[in-house]
């Protein structure tokens, strides 16, 4: 029963150190791919921009847009950059939260092996005073005779 108790705090164990280390680095690598692409986009708009200054500054329309476009895009970055961050930090309490279950599951089972070496001492004591008990009742047995 101790052995299938250990085995189960153990496999949790394995579990966690899984979860912790692959769904983590899973989000945060969305998160930085998506970031690279709005990176991307916002460098092609700004060399579009760039393009349509060369060419003419009498399209202020379009300049206007093209400006607003990158206004939108740097919105959108910052607002995935905090999304990230927010992730990271709570990846982080996650973390710490899993390594702190891990912390007392050891203290748990360093406390149930303790036990059980103090119960096999007890029965080990048990048998030796059994043993004792049979060999002196046949020590006295044999001295009445």
């Amino acid at each position: 029963m101790f052995l299938m108790q250990k085995w189960y705090l153990w496999h949790k164990f394995d579990v966690l150190v899984i979860l912790n280390q692959v769904l983590p680095q899973f989000q945060i690598e969305n998160l930085e791919d998506l970031l690279k692409e709005k990176d991307n986009q916002v460098e092609l708009a700004r060399s579009k921009l760039n393009a349509v200054q060369a060419q003419t500054y009498t399209s202020e329309g379009t300049l206007s847009s093209l400006e607003e476009a990158l206004a939108d895009r740097d919105k959108q970055i910052n607002q995935l950059r905090d999304q990230r961050d927010r992730a990271e930090k709570d990846i982080k309490e996650e973390k710490e939260l899993h390594e702190r279950e891990l912390t007392d599951y050891k203290m748990k089972i360093h406390s149930l092996e303790s036990e059980v070496e103090k119960l096999q001492v007890s029965s080990l004591l048990l048998i030796g005073l059994k043993e004792m008990g049979h060999w002196f009742s046949h020590f006295t047995a044999n001295d009445h005779h």
